[in-house]
């Protein structure tokens, strides 16, 4: 925590640093992540593309979360 507290400052990056074991959630993997987003407030959830493989939808739909998919595509070099 320290650490990222340290860069931001260096970097003058204002943001709320939440730790997820002192918001109470609940549950197992997919549903685990939807009450953290819950319980944070948010609407949006940026993943990254192998996250597909174990997605579950239903879950992030019924809590009215948008999932946007980052697809990274890096450059190749010679």
């Amino acid at each position: 925590m320290w650490s990222i507290e340290i860069v931001c400052k260096l970097l003058a990056i204002d943001i709320v640093i939440i730790f997820t074991n002192t918001l109470n959630c609940h549950g197992k993997k997919n549903s685990l992540l939807v009450d953290v987003l819950n319980k944070v407030n948010t609407k949006r959830y940026l993943s990254g593309i192998g996250a597909k493989n174990y997605f579950e939808p239903v879950l992030f739909e019924k809590a009215g979360v948008e999932v946007i998919w980052q697809d990274f595509q890096h450059l190749v070099y010679p």
